[in-house]
């Protein structure tokens, strides 16, 4: 199949000029007050639909009289003209994104799924298996001269209580995929001075800034010596290689059993809960973790960098950024497996419900999110595209930071009737 589709998903009439009215004013002491207008958005003449060409090519089929059923579909879409909302500074005096069309971008994928059925007596069952891979590519930013689009960020509500203010978390660019992780790249801890004084140090050279001992090593990427915000560059992709789930059906007289298994692999996560937990707040608050970090009370080096030094009476917190600087220390292995629902059942037979008028009855218990087996250290690595406050983005996909609540685990009980 091949198809073209066009998409409009933005407010209406953007191509015009708009205005809203606000208090009244008056402009000489004891005047008549006026009414006065302001406009409200950036106006974009030259907006239009976004455009997607996908081509598609599937193969179903069965075999052994439908024992044994497959489907495996590929894809290939693209997209011109992709509308997306800018942000602009607070400094025009609009508050509201501007809306355009920004550029272009590749998608393709292979949708697999295999699955077996079969009973034995009294005894059925079915097992089937999904496995989805795609790959995405932003092939132009013509819309914005091919500068990167920085997006994320990990303050907790607002900059006194921020780790990571005013520090984008993303970057997308012409020729990689959309949201790729950003900051500084970490090569290890420090263990000892020789590391230090071998090693390009935060700064320039009129005020360079020395590490120490159990302080994050950071790379030196453009190799001028010194470690900037030039230094800061792509540390992990949030979309995985393979996205999967297996289904599994059992049944036995009138027992059933259902179970919906999910997971991805080969996918990163920015985990912003970890500088809140394993280092002190403004407030002082912190998490027990924080007892993991090098040379604090009796500790020695450990996985975890200081979070302070202390000389003499004179304590300087986190002078090397270890905690507020966003950095590949806090990106993880997000790959999941989750059991993701669970039903257990039971039909009465219908001699036993004759009496009774009762057609058919059934009793059953579930529970969603029972367990997960993952590496990521969170509390649930199930992010999706999600934001920090909950909505969704393209360029925001894979960041955990505090305002995030992880998937509920739930247990239910139910009874269904017919007559």
């Amino acid at each position: 199949s091949y198809g073209e589709l066009g998409n409009s998903n933005i407010p209406a009439y953007l191509f015009q000029s708009s205005y809203d009215a606000i208090n009244a004013q008056n402009y000489t002491p004891g005047g008549p007050a006026s009414l006065n207008y302001t406009q409200n958005i950036l106006s974009n003449a030259n907006i239009k639909w976004e455009n997607v060409k996908e081509t598609n090519i599937g193969l179903d089929g069965e075999l052994f009289n439908g024992k044994i059923y497959f489907s495996a579909d590929w894809y290939n879409k693209a997209t011109t003209d992709m509308l997306y909302s800018l942000p602009i500074p607070i400094s025009v005096g609009i508050t509201q994104p501007f809306t355009t069309n920004i550029g272009s971008m590749k998608s393709h994928g292979v949708d697999l799924m295999l699955g077996y059925k079969n009973s034995y007596k009294d005894f059925n069952y079915s097992v089937s298996l999904t496995g989805t891979f795609n790959k995405n590519k932003l092939t132009n930013l013509d819309g914005v001269n091919n500068n990167p689009i920085k997006n994320g960020n990990n303050n907790y509500g607002n900059s006194t209580f921020g780790i990571w203010v005013n520090q984008p978390l993303t970057n997308t660019i012409a020729g990689n995929p959309f949201g790729q992780f950003y900051g500084y790249k970490v090569e290890g801890i420090y263990a000892t001075e020789a590391q230090i004084d071998a090693h390009p140090q935060q700064g320039s050279t009129a005020s360079p800034k020395r590490a120490n001992v159990g302080d994050l090593i950071y790379a030196d990427v453009n190799k001028d010596g010194f470690i900037t915000d030039a230094d800061r560059t792509v540390i992990g992709n949030p979309w995985p290689k393979l996205s999967y789930g297996a289904s599994i059906n059992l049944s036995w007289k009138g027992v059933d059993v259902a179970l919906l298994f999910t997971g991805v692999a080969g996918v990163d996560l920015y985990n912003g809960v970890r500088p809140y937990e394993e280092s002190l707040w403004s407030d002082g608050n912190t998490t027990s973790k924080v007892f993991g970090a090098s040379f604090l009370g009796t500790n020695q080096l450990t996985s975890q960098p200081r979070i302070g030094v202390l000389n003499g009476t004179t304590y300087s917190p986190d002078p090397n950024g270890n905690y507020t600087n966003a950095s590949s220390y806090f990106v993880e292995n997000g790959s999941y497996i989750k059991l993701k629902n669970l039903q257990i059942g039971y039909n009465f037979s219908p001699n036993m419900l004759q009496r009774a008028k009762i057609t058919n009855a059934r009793v059953f218990v579930m529970g969603n999110n029972l367990f997960t087996i993952t590496k990521y250290k969170g509390i649930d690595p199930e992010l999706g595209s999600q934001d920090i406050f909950g909505s969704g983005s393209t360029t925001t996909r894979g960041l955990d930071a505090p305002f995030k609540y992880p998937s509920a685990k739930t247990y239910s009980f139910g009874v269904d009737f017919s007559f």
